[in-house]
């Protein structure tokens, strides 16, 4: 059995949201293969859903035999707990490119986050711009990157073909996704939405403003990359809108009345993601990814596919 993408992380809320907006969509799915074929999608889940479509599997068990993949997106992490948690997403990063080696994929894309730049100031960051997490989910992505490059490099000099790196590796600085970002969270339940208001003059001045990311535009983006030759895909790439998006702009687009309060010392006004590069690739800007209402509707619309 071969598939043309398996999804590790498909029952968490990311990979929850894109299987519905993929279920929704023929053609959303259609970019997922190559053209004039139907694509076939398998999604990892350690617990939860069923189907003909579901892998139940975790790092260390047997793999169902004879199964080959084109590509994985590794979806799986942790977001939140204690450092011994969040050095999952390290630990399960090495998984991914072990797992590809055993099933023949020529591409891993390794969902890490816009966080890794939250400490940059001035112009949006771009993917060459040195590491500078704040807080502990940035720092645990920022290493997780690090370990897939150690994990490269150290494959070039070791393997058993001098100079082959194995699987390519992608690494994707996602915005916050729409639908599955602290604020989504606040908008499915009742009452009022408090955000943090921030002092002083200029861009930081005001609410918080994020990158954000419709999920129907990360599939978009996901055919995108997919088709790309190996040689010409990116090691690093921003994937969000091309401006970022007011949280005051989201909550008010879902209706919510929003209340202030002072911002904390330590709390983030903007956090801005160059996307050039990805519109290169992805033929344009994905600008329903910096609009309030669009990204609603992105969200609204996969959770009634899940």
């Amino acid at each position: 059995m071969t598939v043309d993408l398996l999804v590790l992380g498909g029952s968490g809320r990311v990979g929850r949201l894109l299987r519905g907006a993929l279920a929704r969509s023929d053609a959303l799915r259609a970019e997922l293969a190559p053209p004039g074929r139907t694509p076939r999608l398998m999604w990892q889940c350690r617990r939860g859903p069923t189907g003909a479509d579901i892998m139940k599997w975790q790092p260390g068990a047997a793999l169902p035999e004879g199964l080959r993949a084109r590509a994985i997106l590794a979806l799986w992490g942790v977001t939140e707990g204690p450092a011994t948690a969040l050095a999952q997403n390290a630990t399960l990063a090495r998984a991914a490119l072990h797992l590809a080696q055993r099933i023949g994929a020529d591409r891993v894309l390794h969902a890490s986050s816009g966080a890794v730049h939250a400490g940059l100031t001035g112009a949006p960051a771009q993917e060459e711009a040195p590491l500078a997490p704040l807080g502990p989910y940035g720092t645990a992505k920022a290493e997780m990157e690090r370990v897939v490059a150690a994990w490269h490099a150290r494959r070039a000099t070791t393997g058993h073909t001098p100079g082959d790196t194995g699987p390519r590796s992608l690494i994707l600085r996602l915005g916050n996704i729409a639908g599955a970002d602290s604020l989504s969270r606040a908008l499915v339940r009742p009452g009022p939405i408090t955000l943090d208001r921030f002092g002083g003059s200029g861009g930081t001045a005001g609410g918080p403003r994020r990158a954000y990311l419709g999920i129907e535009d990360l599939a978009r983006a996901l055919g995108a990359l997919l088709r790309l030759p190996g040689g010409a895909m990116p090691t690093h790439l921003n994937l969000a809108g091309p401006a970022p998006v007011a949280m005051e702009a989201l909550a008010r687009a879902a209706g919510r009345e929003v209340l202030w309060r002072p911002a904390p010392a330590a709390a983030l006004p903007v956090l801005a993601l160059n996307t050039t590069r990805l519109s290169a690739l992805a033929g344009g800007p994905l600008h329903g990814s910096a609009d309030p209402g669009a990204l609603l509707a992105q969200w609204h619309r996969a959770e009634a596919g899940a």
